[in-house]
């Protein structure tokens, strides 16, 4: 099955977007980023009603940004529940995870916000517990490959190529 949807995964400050951005740009791909879902969905209790509605707005707004040309990039969806639904509606799914080191994600998040380590690592709790809900660790366990996020981006995007390049059905499509 060809490769529909790429997500990229990791943790606050792993450098998601970023490496999502740098990849569509050089290969023309579509970016999806779903981080304003994404933290509405960590606030709200899980198995509610508009938990449920989240959920199905996530799944909606990646199959609706599918071309048939080239894959979509979800940008930081590690929701098992969304997983799940792509996998079980047969789309062709690969998920990528930015392995960034804690400290550099504090520094990043500090950088972002403008703000004291002490508060980058309680907004990068926060987070945490919204992406536990929405079990990002059996997402991480799911993942086809790891990137390494310490790296430039332009280093980490030449490794996605290389990966993606291999991964199948795609390779001539992604090459050329």
């Amino acid at each position: 099955m060809p490769v529909q949807i790429i997500l990229i995964i990791g943790h606050t400050g792993a450098g998601k977007t970023t490496l999502a951005q740098a990849v569509g740009k050089k290969y023309g791909y579509s970016v999806l980023s779903v981080s304003d879902m994404g933290r509405e969905l960590a606030s709200t209790e899980k198995g509610s009603v508009r938990f449920n509605e989240i959920i199905g707005g996530l799944y909606e707004s990646i199959v609706s940004a599918i071309n048939i040309d080239r894959p979509v990039i979800a940008d930081g969806l590690a929701v098992m529940d969304v997983v799940e639904r792509l996998i079980v509606s047969g789309y062709g799914l690969k998920i990528i995870y930015l392995d960034t080191p804690y400290k550099l994600r504090i520094e990043r998040i500090r950088q972002r916000y403008s703000c004291s380590a002490e508060e980058a690592e309680n907004i990068e709790q926060r987070k945490a517990g919204g992406k536990d809900k929405g079990g990002i660790d059996s997402v991480i366990g799911m993942a086809d490959v790891v990137l390494n996020g310490v790296r430039p981006v332009e280093e980490v995007t030449d490794d996605f190529y290389l990966w993606y390049s291999t991964v199948g059905e795609r390779k001539e499509e992604a090459c050329g």
